[in-house]
């Protein structure tokens, strides 16, 4: 958030600068597409399971007996469907490719897995590769599968749309900052470990969309002066549905949204109103889906089963081991997270991060005092914040 302005040639406008952002993002991507072997980035064969089910039948698929609780190699986990309870939107893009592509080439779209590498049970931090690779070429297997690859790159799209979706809500805080809106994309677009999840077979790349999708909608509802409409509070209860449709990690969309509605809407007796009319969409769309498929229903009792947590992640180690985890998978961490970045290509990044942010609260300070910064603005970062904090939460 710290603006310069410094004088550069008219070829060197945000505009194209954006637009070579944009197709650096794509080699990149692409070139991670083509040389990570087939299955070697964590939950891509599930997730190609998951698209192959419901290509083939048209419906999700149903709940898997071989669950994260076991030591996957030793029963088949990793080959299983074990992303079976995820939301068939998040797939839909992949779904329409691969029934595109059987219709003209069966043989490209894989059918048999390789077994698991033995070694990696045994000490998966020290094995470069999960699975024993079909052949030894690293592009060999192009030749096997340009199906698979060709859903890769679908996801490489959903990336790339993901980009600008960000570019444009940066644009919608800071209007006119060009510059700073393609500071912000580049910033995501560059990240390594954004394009690596962006180049393989997975629904986090729909997330990801949908969810900069509803956070841009909600900026732009907290900057109007007007209170919203009828149609803008609906639009914004079917954009929560799609989000919870496409992963249930962004379940914390609809409770946002509401948060948004109250900060645009100045009177507290239309709130209930408000709320309302953003409940009929989601309630409707989230009902039918778990009446119609049995796979939905599956899921409520999946996860009351599943999904607890454990007493173990309150403690220390969990704060030493694991921010440092999590600062290299945000980073990159490659393959099943055993392929790490040297630790200081790891460090430099972060150290830039954290100084990024020291400067931008300072600015906001800044402009605070000095009277530049709105509440519309206020507003906008307040949506972001919580945003940030519900993501980490989840």
């Amino acid at each position: 958030m710290i603006f310069v302005s410094i004088p550069t040639p008219k070829i060197l406008t945000p505009k194209r600068i954006l637009v070579c952002i944009l197709i650096i993002y794509l080699i990149w991507s692409v070139l991670y597409a083509a040389f990570v072997p087939p299955w070697e980035s964590p939950d891509e064969l599930a997730h190609y399971l998951y698209v192959a089910y419901l290509a083939q039948h048209g419906t999700p698929p149903e709940s898997s007996s071989a669950q994260h609780s076991e030591l996957f190699p030793a029963i088949g986990h990793v080959t299983s469907m074990y992303e079976w309870y995820q939301p068939v939107l998040g797939y839909v893009p992949h779904v329409l490719v691969y029934r595109i592509w059987s219709l003209f080439n069966v043989q490209g779209l894989p059918r048999t897995f390789p077994p698991v590498n033995p070694a990696f049970a045994t000490s998966p931090i020290a094995q470069a590769y999960m699975f024993l690779p079909e052949t030894t070429q690293p592009l060999d297997w192009l030749r096997l599968y340009p199906g698979l690859l060709a859903l890769r790159l679908t996801s490489s799209l959903l990336g790339m749309l993901t980009i600008l979706v960000i570019w444009r809500t940066a644009l919608v805080i800071w209007p006119g900052e060009l510059a700073f809106a393609v500071a912000v994309a580049a910033v995501v677009a560059l990240i390594p470990e954004f394009i690596l999840v962006s180049a393989t077979v997975r629904s986090d790349c729909a997330q990801n969309l949908v969810s900069a999708a509803a956070l841009l909608a909600m900026v732009q509802l907290v900057s109007r002066s007007n209170p919203p409409s009828q149609r803008t509070v609906l639009f914004l209860g079917l954009l929560g549905a799609a989000a919870c449709l496409t992963k249930y990690t962004l379940l914390f969309i609809i409770p946002l949204t509401a948060v948004a509605l109250a900060m645009s809407s100045p009177r507290p007796r239309t709130w209930l109103t408000l709320a309302g009319w953003l409940a009929v969409p989601i309630i409707i769309s989230l009902g039918l889906y778990h009446l119609v498929f049995m796979p939905g229903r599956q899921v409520l009792g999946f996860a009351q089963h599943e999904l607890h947590i454990s007493t173990s992640l309150f403690g220390w180690k969990t704060v030493t081991d694991g921010l440092s985890l999590l600062c290299d998978l945000f980073w990159g961490r490659f393959g099943w997270a055993n392929g790490t970045l040297p630790p200081l290509w790891a460090q430099i990044p972060t150290v830039l991060s954290l100084s990024g942010i020291v400067m931008s609260i300072e600015t906001i300070i800044f402009y605070k005092r000095i009277g530049c910064l709105s509440a519309t603005t206020w507003r906008q970062l307040v949506v972001l914040i919580l945003a940030i904090r519900c993501q980490h939460i989840v």
